[in-house]
């Protein structure tokens, strides 16, 4: 199993895998991956033609096993994306069950020509990589998509404001990614909402204090962690 920062070391290198498998609880992280992969396999004028994106929580699995069979157009490699794959965690009903058979035997001996990207989100960040998936780690490289924290965070979102055109002070931007709740898609929102609020102006601590709302992401369960850890100071701090 290997982390995100490990994944973009391997594609930038061009070291690039017939199956992936990634999961965590970033949403927006993953599809930034995903994405990745794809730019990395196909040229961006035959992109089109030769990804195909297909629902886990529908599978249907003559229709998955068609789309990898077929021949990529104009393109050494097709990708086939199969997203919300919940038949990769642990408990199953039937059908899901026979989704997992299905893609357990398929990713075995999948052709050279498709590249296999399935991926799921966590509900929360309690949950673990399920068993399923670590078998299937001799066929699949897994992705573990941990939340980004400390320096790695500060200049993902700097790059974040860059691209919007925007500049942050260093003192400013570590007190923005300390103080919003730590998702990609929910720090793309808030930036932009301060971006718009400050437009003409630099952006101060000030003007972050009125745009952010109060952080409060998965309180309960650091809550359930600290009366388990007997951890009196953190309990009553939160």
């Amino acid at each position: 199993m290997i982390d995100i920062d490990q994944l973009e070391n391997k594609i930038n290198k061009k070291d690039i895998r017939n199956c992936y498998i990634l999961t965590g609880i970033d949403e927006h992280i993953i599809k930034e991956q995903v994405d990745n992969i794809i730019s990395a396999c196909i040229h961006e004028d035959f992109r089109e033609l030769n990804v195909i994106k297909m629902d886990g929580m529908k599978l249907n699995e003559d229709s998955f096993i068609d789309a990898c069979e077929t021949l990529p157009f104009m393109s050494e490699k097709k990708v086939v994306v199969v997203y919300r794959a919940a038949f990769l965690k642990e408990s199953q009903d039937s059908e899901n069950k026979k989704r997992f058979q299905v893609c357990q035997e398929y990713i075995k001996e999948s052709p050279s020509h498709c590249v296999l990207i399935f991926y799921y989100i966590f509900e929360d960040k309690r949950e673990k990589v399920s068993d399923k998936v670590k078998r299937l780690e001799k066929y699949c490289t897994v992705v573990k998509a941990d939340k980004l924290k400390g320096e790695k965070l500060y200049k993902k979102v700097g790059t974040l404001f860059q691209h919007k055109g925007k500049e942050i002070g260093k003192v400013e931007l570590k007190y923005f990614c300390d103080n919003v709740e730590n998702n990609m898609d929910i720090i793309a929102n808030e930036a932009d909402k301060l971006i718009n609020f400050t437009e003409g102006r630099n952006i101060t601590r000030n003007d972050i204090d009125k745009m952010l709302p109060y952080k409060s992401e998965n309180d309960v369960f650091d809550l359930v962690d600290f009366i388990s850890q007997k951890n009196l100071r953190k309990l009553l701090s939160l």
